[in-house]
């Protein structure tokens, strides 16, 4: 998968350790979608009851690795307190057009794949 070079914040993150390492070294989703994110904090439970939802519906984003849940469009758009408002709030509108920028790069490339 192909990762931007630089990041939101303009600090690059190094490749984690690849959670499968044979027949080849391959990485989860989230390990791919915590090099795109800026080191934000975010939670959100849909499910209160069960924080280890099996839907994977809880998100928990901490100093910018995404730890559980599912990004979609509802978390990374224009909703309030999603990914885009915290980044926003945080770091201004020029890191928040390059992290939206990342993710679309990013997104292309994989559909290309």
């Amino acid at each position: 998968m192909w990762v931007p070079d630089t990041m939101v914040t303009g600090e690059l993150k190094k490749l984690p350790q690849p959670a499968i390492l044979k027949p080849r070294p391959l990485w989860t989703g989230k390990q791919l979608w915590s090099m795109l994110i800026p080191n934000v904090n975010l939670a959100r439970t849909k499910d209160r009851n069960n924080l280890a939802c099996h839907k994977d519906s809880n998100i928990l984003i901490e100093r910018g690795e995404l730890l559980s849940g599912v990004l979609t469009k509802g978390v990374i758009g224009p909703t309030g307190q999603g990914l885009g408002h915290i980044i926003m709030k945080e770091y201004g509108h020029q890191q928040c057009a390059n992290f939206l920028s990342s993710v679309q790069t990013f997104v292309n490339n994989w559909l290309v794949e």
